[in-house]
């Protein structure tokens, strides 16, 4: 069968618990053909200049099941080459996030956890950066969310785990300045939240040491900036990591001859905020 959708009915039947007749079902709201989105992804492929990969666009398609609403949308607001050439550019932006000096440039059905179909629907670039457990002990995590300034990706069950060192991309929109960014990682009763610059070469999360608060680490380049939350300053300077009582947060970075950096985050009991802050020089 085109597009190996049995493949994608045995996904989506593992997604939603329900028997392979109704998973076809689910698979038919794409509105899509099959054979049109294979086609889509392996032009897009071509663009970027890939290794192909048979089991890819089936891939796709099973994340295309799980945001079937932005699958939708997209496809009713874009042409078929801006779909292709936007793919592309992601595409693009992951093989340079894997660093494959091969000369012969792969990306996977493996590497598109952090694919969400509604990037498509406006012109995106990618930051290639690295997920890392600066902690050692996460080993895996899935993808929940990433929130850029006005916009909020939710990946539900389509994120795939992501191991520490594994490729990443992080979404800007086109024309805009490189602004904040968060991700929401889970996996194992961990939750994770990670926020820093769209144009950050690693995203970097840790493990919760307790259960009783929310962890807060707040790292800066360069160092030594001083740190409030909620309008109280911390007694230790960057880099440092704090426990809170469940809540949200505002968090106020400040280093003399530097631009003031602030974030505000909800943070809840047991899980961790890792900050990145880049701190630019005033002019």
């Amino acid at each position: 069968m085109t597009f190996r959708l049995q493949t994608v009915f045995a996904f989506v039947a593992l997604l939603t618990g329900v028997g392979p007749d109704q998973a076809q079902e689910r698979a038919s709201d794409i509105s899509e053909p099959a054979a049109t989105l294979e086609a889509e992804v392996k032009l897009a492929v071509r663009m970027a200049k890939l290794k192909p990969d048979d089991h890819l666009a089936s891939r796709f398609g099973q994340i295309a099941v799980g945001q079937k609403d932005e699958f939708n949308r997209i496809h009713k607001a874009t042409t078929k080459d801006e779909r292709v050439d936007r793919l592309a550019r992601y595409l693009s932006a992951k093989a340079a996030a894997k660093g494959d000096v091969t000369g012969t440039l792969y990306v996977g059905p493996s590497d598109l956890g952090d694919f969400h179909w509604a990037y498509l629907e406006r012109d995106i670039t990618y930051s290639p950066t690295r997920f890392v457990d600066s902690s050692a002990t996460l080993k895996v995590l899935r993808l929940k969310s990433i929130e850029v300034p006005g916009i909020r990706y939710e990946f539900g069950a389509t994120g795939l785990a992501i191991e520490s060192g594994q490729a990443f991309v992080l979404p800007r929109v086109a024309g805009q300045e490189y602004g904040k960014v968060t991700a929401t990682f889970e996996g194992a009763g961990v939750h994770a939240l990670w926020t820093g610059s769209t144009s950050a070469t690693t995203v970097t999360v840790a493990a919760p040491t307790t259960s009783q608060g929310g962890e807060i680490h707040v790292n800066s380049s360069p160092p030594g900036a001083e740190v409030y939350f909620n309008g109280r300053r911390w007694h230790r300077l960057t880099n440092t990591k704090s426990v809170h009582d469940p809540g949200t947060y505002e968090v106020v970075i400040r280093l003399a001859g530097h631009r003031e950096w602030r974030t505000k985050q909800a943070v809840a009991a047991g899980q961790s905020w890792t900050i990145d802050a880049r701190l630019e020089r005033e002019k």
